[in-house]
C-alpha cells in the first residue's frame, strides 16, 4: 500500500474477493469509492503516467 492508502478500508465481495474503499473528492464533493485492488493499481499507474 502507498501513502494514499492510509484512509483505505478493506472489505470482501461475495466469494471472498477483496474490495478496497477509498475516500476522495470529485468536483469538490467528498465521497467514497470501493473497487477491487486491481482497479486501484491501474488508476495509480495512470495517474503516475500523467
Amino acid at each position: 500500500m502507498n501513502d494514499r492508502d492510509e484512509n483505505a478500508a478493506s472489505f470482501r465481495l461475495p466469494g471472498g474477493r477483496p474490495l478496497v474503499k477509498r475516500s476522495l473528492a470529485l468536483s469538490g464533493h467528498r465521497t467514497s469509492v470501493a473497487l477491487e485492488p486491481e482497479f486501484w493499481t491501474a488508476l495509480d499507474e495512470m495517474a503516475r503516467a500523467r
